[in-house]
């Protein structure tokens, strides 16, 4: 791992471009005065004597000693010719603000000089196209934007692939305890990648939580690594994620992509590393706040109270679609709660204060230590109708944040505020949380998606699976399908039916007693991926002229229907009876991620089951069932309305030794399926009936 302390907290630096009419290096200049730099700070300027204060040189050679970081802000040709000279005198990281490096369409030539200049060097370069770096442990601010006023320090590292982006976090969190200690924009990573980055503050002593907005990952692995780095540091990864990888057109030949989806690849590598996904900026911003507070569950239950029926009937709907658990509450706490609230009140989880709260904050005081008390209760929100009230309301919301915070200094589960509705905080509210420690969180959805992420958090990360010695394989052509293909999955293990390739009708008899009671027959052609849409399929056919008949026929409808296409043969396979659970399994290979591994529902079942999980190849035992645990699969394999429990574990070992297949053909592997799998009763196995292997084109 690079050592990145030149680049977060150089001892001095040199800032190229810096104007006394102002500008991005201007900005600065202010923002390393603003936050108190302890870096010897030289601006470059050809003219000027001196910039923001700073005592000026006019140009790098006549700086009065070698420094460890350069600021260029200057437009990208001279920006390129400012930093080739930086690298020549020793400097040893720096920040390119410019823009022009082949975001578009133009710039791929710069870009390339930009890479071969830094490639050829041990410099460390945050950029281009950026805003640049704060480090607020340290004062360092390489920062050539604005940053949100009052600045809140903390224990939040924010690492962003966008930069103006950042304000739409900071900016939205004042006065609700997003604290800071870093905010790095990374721009277009010609050098140092977001992984980089992300492995440097696992090991900072002053970092508690990474937020990483990413728009691309550049190396997969080095994030994977560095994110399973911080959390085994005990420090949580939030990720927000946009523009995650199409799987492409060759998804087209296999259903397994539009199954996935094009987001589920991302998601799967960050689901094995542990990081807490948002869906949007707002939960971003929330779990920042909340996993940055330090409290932690002492159970796996949520309790939720409101002096609002509605607003607790609101909570519950909301937490049931978000598959929080609501902690089921022990017959000692329903007893003290039948005693402390009112006659007309209802117990239940989520608790209905009633108004008599808003009256007597005792009340409320009292139900809060019943609920802290319960041991099924890991955590408490109290839910405020709004964040700040208006004139004449104020109190009642400042009294609640005062109760809650004197039970936060009490024995018993942590507490936690939200608001039903979104909308500024109540500065005296924040006061009144923060001093106990208590997190306040904005609007329903997004604090408990927040609150829910915080409680289902522990369970540690995947180790990193290094990719198993196994021998490599080659895929003979483009397409593989058919008999070829089914001979590849016996080789791994796999289990296929009884299978007989004939030549046409009149070879069906020379089967025998070997044929199947009950039989498919499937059109063999070379390369051809999709025999159904061409009616080269039949099926249900019972004994030799059943069987013969159905290929006379099928040859005339191919010859009708495909001329052209090349026929081998037909497959007759016995078909699979009983009953079954059918899925599908397959493998894509992403873009960033490299190959990904779906499991899930087949058949007419498939489009109502959803988005399935992925998750990358090579993939563990536990990566499965969890993968099933998780589906509307894993729900019919535990047998759904009567039918019999399928066989869980024999799909398991199947999907472990498809996974093993498709790995070894290494990055000659565009696609590879096997649709359907029918999973048997428990005992008695699961069968791969049909497979498809699609080559990548380089």
């Amino acid at each position: 791992m690079a050592d990145l302390a030149a680049l977060l907290n150089p001892a001095s630096i040199a800032v190229v471009g810096a104007s006394p009419r102002g500008n991005r290096g201007s900005q600065i200049l202010q923002n390393l005065r603003r936050f108190g730099s302890t870096a010897r700070i030289h601006p470059v300027h050809p003219t000027a004597a001196s910039i923001a204060g700073y005592d000026a040189v006019p140009d790098l050679g006549s700086l009065p000693e070698p420094v460890d970081f350069v600021a260029v802000a200057l437009s990208a040709e001279p920006a390129l010719d400012v930093l080739a000279e930086a690298i020549a005198g020793g400097a040893k990281a720096g920040l390119l603000i410019a823009s022009g490096f082949g975001e578009g369409a133009t710039g791929g030539e710069r870009r390339d000089r930009l890479s071969r200049l830094v490639g050829e060097s041990d410099f460390l370069l945050c950029g281009p196209n950026c805003y640049g770096i704060l480090n607020a442990t340290t004062g360092f601010a390489a920062y050539s934007g604005q940053i949100v006023t009052p600045f809140a320090p903390g224990r939040i590292a924010l690492v962003m692939q966008s930069g103006a982006l950042t304000h739409a976090v900071t900016d939205s969190s004042v006065g609700r305890g997003l604290g800071l200690s870093h905010l790095i924009t990374t721009g277009n990573e010609v050098s140092v990648t977001l992984g980089q980055y992300v492995a440097a503050l696992a090991d900072d002593p002053g970092v508690d939580v990474i937020g990483v907005f990413l728009e691309g990952l550049r190396d997969a692995e080095e994030f994977a690594r560095a994110a399973i780095r911080a959390a085994e540091r005990g420090k949580t990864v939030v990720a927000l994620s946009v523009g995650r990888s199409e799987l492409g057109q060759r998804a087209a030949l296999a259903h397994t992509g539009a199954v996935a989806g094009h987001s589920e690849a991302l998601a799967g590598l960050l689901r094995r590393c542990g990081v807490v996904q948002a869906d949007d900026l707002d939960e971003f911003r929330e779990m920042l706040i909340l996993f940055s507070s330090r409290i932690r569950p002492t159970a796996r239950g949520l309790a939720v109270a409101s002096i609002s029926g509605g607003g607790s009937g609101l909570v519950a709907d909301r937490m049931t679609e978000l598959g929080i658990a609501a902690a089921r509450l022990g017959e000692r706490t329903t007893a003290e709660l039948t005693t402390v609230l009112p006659d007309f009140a209802t117990v239940a989880n989520p608790l209905d204060l009633t108004g008599a709260a808003a009256e007597d904050s005792g009340l409320a005081s009292a139900a809060l230590t019943a609920l802290r008390s319960d041991p099924q209760v890991g955590l408490v929100a109290l839910a405020l109708n709004v964040l700040q009230g208006c004139d004449g309301q104020a109190e009642l919301y400042r009294e609640q944040a005062r109760v809650l915070a004197k039970q936060a200094a009490l024995p018993g589960a942590p507490v936690v505020a939200f608001g039903l509705a979104g909308g500024p905080a109540d500065p005296a509210i924040v006061e009144t949380l923060g001093e106990q420690g208590v997190p306040l969180l904005g609007a329903m959805t997004p604090a408990l998606t927040a609150i829910g992420a915080l409680m289902a958090s522990g369970t540690a990360p995947e180790p990193w699976v290094a990719r198993p010695t196994v021998p490599r394989r080659e895929l003979a052509r483009g397409v593989i399908a058919g008999q070829e293909a089914l001979d590849l999955l016996s080789t791994a293990g796999i289990e296929t039916p009884a299978t007989f390739l004939v030549a046409d009708e009149g070879a069906v008899a020379a089967i025998g007693a070997a044929l199947p009671d009950l039989a498919v027959v499937k059109v063999e052609s070379p390369g051809l991926a999709h025999k159904t849409e061409i009616g080269g399929v039949r099926t249900g056919l019972a004994g030799t002229e059943a069987v013969a008949r159905a290929i006379a026929e099928m040859r005339a409808d191919l010859a009708a229907a495909a001329p052209d296409l090349a026929v081998d043969g037909f497959l007759v396979q016995q078909q699979v009876t009983g009953p079954v659970v059918e899925c599908m399994v397959g493998v894509v290979r992403d873009p960033q991620v490299g190959p990904v591994l779906t499991v899930a529902l087949g058949g007419v079942l498939a489009e109502l089951g959803g988005r399935a999980l992925t998750t990358p190849v090579p993939i563990t035992r536990r990566e499965v069932e969890r993968m099933l645990d998780s589906s509307s699969l894993g729900r019919l394999l535990d047998g759904y309305r009567g039918a019999p429990r399928a066989d869980r574990a024999a799909l398991i070992d199947l999907v472990l030794a498809f996974g093993e297949l498709a790995d070894a053909f290494g990055s000659q592997l565009a696609t590879a399926e096997l649709n359907p799998v029918l999973v048997r009763p428990e005992g008695r196995g699961a069968v791969a009936v049909d497979a498809l292997f699609i080559r990548e084109e380089l």
